[in-house]
């Protein structure tokens, strides 16, 4: 895996905790990642350690999550601190692969960035993502640097 481009970044995660391989001892770069690995991955950077979850994060609160599942308890505390939601029809599909939009929405709710601040101006140069599109705001949150000089009624107020 030297010499991959995101190779320090890689071990840096995995070294802190937050990541792991695959059994046969593979990383998979390329390879997807779900709903639930997504969360758990996110909860390891936040350092919530296994004993932070309280027993009651076990219990069914998804029709698609049984209480056996491996991640319930991680699912439930993003669910639970508005990171993630479900799909609708008490449903999360846990092994659905997520998106990168899906990704710049709970990067930007785990970090208290607010989509469309006020005098918010992207400048976002991605052809494939139109103002049109459900993602823009968090997609372009996520990617434009900006300072919030405060937050009035919900929404970001930028300095220039």
């Amino acid at each position: 895996m030297e010499g991959h481009w995101a190779y320090s970044y890689i071990a840096s995660a995995v070294a802190k905790g937050w990541i792991t391989g695959f059994e046969d001892g593979t990383f998979g770069p390329y390879k997807p990642i779900t709903r639930c690995q997504a969360v758990k991955i996110m909860n390891s950077a936040l350092e919530r350690r296994d004993e932070d979850f309280a027993k009651d994060r076990a219990q069914q609160k998804f029709h698609d999550v049984p209480s056996s599942h491996w991640a319930i308890k991680y699912i439930n505390y993003a669910t639970e601190q508005s990171w993630v939601s479900g799909i609708g029809g008490g449903l999360f599909q846990p092994d659905r692969n997520v998106s990168r939009t899906e990704i710049c929405v709970m990067l930007n709710r785990i970090t208290g960035r607010i989509p469309g601040g006020a005098y918010a101006v992207y400048n976002t140069g991605f052809t494939d993502v139109q103002p049109s599109f459900w993602g823009y705001a968090d997609i372009m949150e996520a990617t434009n640097s900006h300072n919030v000089s405060s937050i009035q009624n919900g929404v970001e107020v930028w300095s220039f």
